[in-house]
């Protein structure tokens, strides 16, 4: 722990002294290795309300449709209940299958095509979630508490935006929740990530009691706005 508090305080003085160059974006960077070890993929998983989800009883059309027309590339497929999760469907396998021929006529058809769900603990460290995308060769993980109920998902891209911060690619959809205004303030949804305010603004708003907005508004005044 020691090492760490120098290894932060280094880092800090670095960026006081740098007068030229990105070195926020290199702070953010440095900060962001180093808090592998102290953030859970609680922290920064997509809450299963933002998480497109799909169906299988639904449809076959009306799924087909959602995964062509989805900006994500894997989509958890579901069984009635969205936390009966049984698969997660690839965009890719979809894809690959219409064009040999072998558009999926069924629901055992998108099972087959989709891979098993790889459920994790919330209280996983990404440094040990890190470790076993790189072990297990996966680059997705559906995200559960202590009684196995379905919190939401995490990405291995999602845990490299914490070290370097957002990777933005031509299917991102716009983060939304934040408005910057013209006198310089800023208003933002609460359910907004503390973690993703500190690292767009540079920020240091404290992390440790609460994710979102909200849940740090609900900790430091004690009571429901």
């Amino acid at each position: 722990l020691d090492s760490e508090r120098e290894l932060r305080g280094a880092i800090e003085l670095h960026a006081d002294d740098v007068v030229v160059g990105n070195h926020h974006a290199e702070r953010t960077m440095l900060h962001g290795v180093l808090d592998l070890e102290d953030v859970g993929v609680w922290e920064i998983m997509v809450h299963r309300r933002k998480v497109q989800m799909i169906d299988i009883s639904r449809p076959m059309e009306e799924i087909l449709d959602t995964v062509l027309a989805s900006p994500h590339t894997r989509i958890p497929i579901y069984e009635k209940d969205p936390d009966n999760i049984v698969g997660v469907l690839h965009a890719r396998e979809v894809l690959k299958a219409i064009v040999r021929g072998a558009k999926p006529a069924s629901a055992e058809d998108v099972r087959e095509l989709s891979s098993e769900p790889w459920f994790i603990p919330d209280s996983t460290t990404l440094a040990d979630q890190l470790k076993a995308f790189k072990e297990r060769h996966e680059h997705f993980a559906i995200v559960v508490d202590e009684y196995g109920a379905f919190e939401g998902v995490v990405s291995l891209e999602d845990i490299l935006e914490e070290i370097v911060g957002d990777i933005a690619d031509e299917t991102d959809v716009e983060v939304v929740g934040v408005q910057p205004q013209a006198d310089g303030s800023v208003i933002v949804r609460g359910d907004v990530t503390i973690r993703d305010l500190n690292r767009r603004f540079g920020w240091r708003l404290p992390d440790e009691e609460a994710a979102t907005v909200a849940g740090l508004l609900l900790y430091e005044t004690r009571r429901i706005p």
